[in-house]
């Protein structure tokens, strides 16, 4: 109803909670698409101190932060090279970290390089959710084509890397 009337909508998903499957990650990447919502984030899931998924964490002795809480990131997975011995701050028992680091990054790339988002970004020149925009006349300046193609050259390599 929302996008009927004109506005944005945005979407963050969590991905690695307590006995969730592959398959539900991939449904909901479904869902997003479907609902062809304007921005999406998938997420890893965060065991804050003082939640229950702390709690199930600890008890799985699957909490993989570091003393200085370095490793508590809801988006390691996005932020880091996912071949850096930078672990997942939780990944539940039903899949590997590998696994769910490489869902998390395939999801948010192939959510975003859609032909109809690269589209909007190209022509409309306005990024996800309004964060960025392209300045007028992006074509013709030498440096904003040379950012914009190695900004994909490095989503195009991230993608293949995490295939």
């Amino acid at each position: 109803m929302a996008k009927k009337h004109g506005f944005g909508v945005s979407a963050t998903f969590i991905f690695g909670l307590p006995t969730e499957t592959r398959k539900d990650r991939l449904d909901a990447y479904k869902l997003a698409k479907d609902l062809d919502l304007d921005y999406v984030r998938f997420n890893n899931a965060t065991p804050y101190p003082g939640t229950k998924l702390f709690e199930i964490a600890k008890e799985e002795g699957r909490l993989f932060i570091k003393d200085d809480w370095t490793g508590l990131n809801a988006c390691g997975s996005l932020v880091r090279d996912s071949d850096v011995e930078n672990r997942l701050p939780y990944v539940p028992l039903s899949t590997d970290e590998k696994t769910l680091k490489k869902d998390i990054v395939r999801c948010n790339l192939f959510f975003s390089l859609r032909p109809k988002k690269v589209f909007s970004l190209i022509y409309k020149r306005v990024g996800p959710a309004g964060w960025f925009y392209l300045p007028k006349w992006w074509f013709l300046k030498p440096k904003e084509v040379f950012s914009f193609l190695r900004l994909g050259w490095r989503l195009v390599f991230t993608l293949i890397k995490n295939l």
